[in-house]
């Protein structure tokens, strides 16, 4: 089975790769709400700056919310065939926030009072339509946060930004069957959760996890149709 687990990691990891850049590490924070704070063309040159990840477990404040902005340039490289848009990671915030892309808001986790609902562990990851990019040129990610008590901030990452591939949108998932003379049989299952088809080619390979040693690769093309599950064996 060692060579088996082999084999699907590197049939994943081939799947999930893809132009990534970091978030800058430095951003305009501010204690305080005020909804003008999520458009790119407010002034925030009398803000604080901030370096994340941060948690402000003993800054004494007048306010249970605070915002950050942070400023980036996405190059045009990073531009989808199929126009899906872009994949947001920021991390683990404390407790609830909500986020902006050039004054539109693109996600939320948690819930605001009076339905107050904690999420300060989870990690958030949002969809940015490709329509709203600025491509070349500055783009603003603007995070609203509201916390009850204890901790508060953007705590954790990791923060950065890519495109949406096969990753996001196919699922997939194996099983493997003992055949005669001390050999296996393997078949994988794409599972197409869009309404988009797509075609592609994936290549795997089986190895020897002891002696480090390839011992069979092969290529192979994959149809997807629109919401459908496909079985390569």
């Amino acid at each position: 089975m060692k060579l088996v687990k082999t084999a699907v990691f590197l049939l994943i990891s081939l799947n999930c790769f893809s132009q990534s850049i970091s978030l800058p590490k430095e951003s305009k924070f501010k204690f305080g709400d005020d909804p003008e704070w999520a458009s790119p063309a407010f002034n925030d040159s009398e803000w604080q700056t901030q370096i994340f990840p941060n948690s402000f477990n003993d800054v004494k404040n007048d306010s249970s919310f605070c915002w950050y902005r942070i400023k980036l340039t996405i190059p045009s490289t990073m531009k989808t065939n199929n126009g899906k848009g872009l994949k947001l990671r920021i991390g683990k915030i404390d407790d609830v926030d909500q986020t902006y892309f050039n004054g539109k808001l693109i996600g939320e986790t948690g819930s605001l009072p009076p339905n107050y609902v904690t999420q300060w562990s989870e990690q958030r990851v949002y969809t940015i339509p490709e329509n709203m990019v600025q491509w070349d040129k500055e783009n603003l990610i603007a995070v609203r946060i509201y916390n009850l008590i204890g901790g508060m901030g953007m705590w954790e990452g990791p923060y950065s930004i890519e495109p949406l591939g096969w990753i996001d949108e196919v699922s997939v998932s194996h099983s493997f069957m003992e055949t005669a003379k001390n050999s296996f049989t393997a078949k994988i299952t794409f599972t197409n959760k869009t309404d988009i088809a797509f075609s592609g080619t994936v290549k795997y390979w089986i190895a020897d996890k002891v002696n480090k040693k390839i011992l069979f690769t092969d290529t192979k093309n994959v149809q997807l149709p629109a919401k459908k599950a496909r079985k390569q064996q």
